[in-house]
């Protein structure tokens, strides 16, 4: 063995060096950005057969693969959100819990013969609110990365 072979290295710090906090909040990004460039459409179960196998595979709806981006982008922003932002967000959280109740009672003050029709109808349309909210929110998140340097400049801070 040679003397490079048995050199120790710190992993932590070569994977700190690929990992920081900027690298980890674009590829975040990009996960958004993917998401949200697909044609978003409902789960389903696939069949397929392989060598005389049948498996099921779940094919995720990609509307909740965009939303939960979303939700973890939000998260990693956690320690930047501003008084702007935390109010914009409560704002929108407000909104959404108003409007989803009344999906709700629209909901209940239908033909109960039909229940499991009507949950999954309801579940589809707070889906599909989802989506607006949640772009809102991925605007207003774009915006709180730009006020903190983050995104958009040549001056971007290091905010690792």
């Amino acid at each position: 063995m040679s003397e490079a072979e048995n050199e120790f290295f710190d992993a932590e710090e070569r994977f700190a060096k690929k990992f920081d906090y900027n690298f980890i909040l674009m590829r975040q990004i990009d996960k958004v950005r993917g998401s949200a460039s697909v044609e978003w459409v409902g789960g389903y179960w696939e069949k397929k057969q392989t060598n005389g196998v049948q498996t099921n595979s779940y094919i995720p709806d990609t509307r909740e693969v965009y939303v939960n981006s979303v939700k973890a982008l939000s998260v990693l922003l956690l320690p930047y959100q501003d008084e702007e932002y935390v109010n914009e967000e409560k704002t929108f959280f407000i909104e959404r819990a108003s409007d989803v109740e009344k999906m709700r009672l629209k909901l209940k003050n239908k033909d109960s013969l039909h229940t499991d029709v009507l949950v999954k109808k309801h579940n589809q349309r707070v889906l599909e609110y989802d989506v607006e909210h949640y772009t809102k929110v991925l605007r207003s998140l774009l915006l709180l990365m730009k006020r903190n340097n983050m995104i958009g400049s040549n001056n971007r801070r290091d905010v690792a």
